[in-house]
């Protein structure tokens, strides 16, 4: 058992860390929305600067990765970049357009339809975000 007060204690933020308030939340029926009363769809809200610079940065490790162990004994520079190019485009083709719907049943099958990036930015073509997506991999 846990005790009521001290470290091990259940506070509000350690609960809210952990997710359980909105799961609490949906179990009694309140779906997260903004201030107009629409459902705010956690599936891509996340996406920010935040994101793009972890991008990057996972980007980044994983080609040095890539070439760190694979490139000299057992492919050229050349292909340890291809190697790249092509991992990078099926990871985000899978994750960005060939998976539907949201990954928790949150939205009474609002975007059982639409993919990760018809759901980013409601939909609306070339936003900053989309932008971003698109320019980063071109710069890799």
């Amino acid at each position: 058992r846990r005790p009521r007060s001290g470290p091990g204690a259940r506070s509000p933020t350690r609960l809210r860390r952990r997710g359980w308030r909105a799961a609490a939340m949906l179990a009694w029926g309140n779906a997260p929305t903004d201030e107009a009363g629409h459902y705010v769809n956690k599936n891509v809200n996340w996406v920010g600067k935040r994101f793009y610079v972890f991008y990057v940065f996972v980007l980044l490790v994983g080609a040095f990765a890539c070439h760190s162990v694979l490139v000299g004994p057992l492919l050229t520079p050349e292909q340890g970049w291809t190697l790249v190019h092509v991992v990078h485009g099926l990871v985000n083709f899978t994750v960005m357009h060939y998976v539907t719907g949201v990954p928790a049943d949150l939205d009474n099958d609002e975007f059982y339809s639409l993919s990760w990036w018809e759901q980013l930015d409601d939909g609306v073509p070339w936003t900053s975000k989309k932008r971003n997506l698109i320019i980063i991999p071109v710069a890799l």
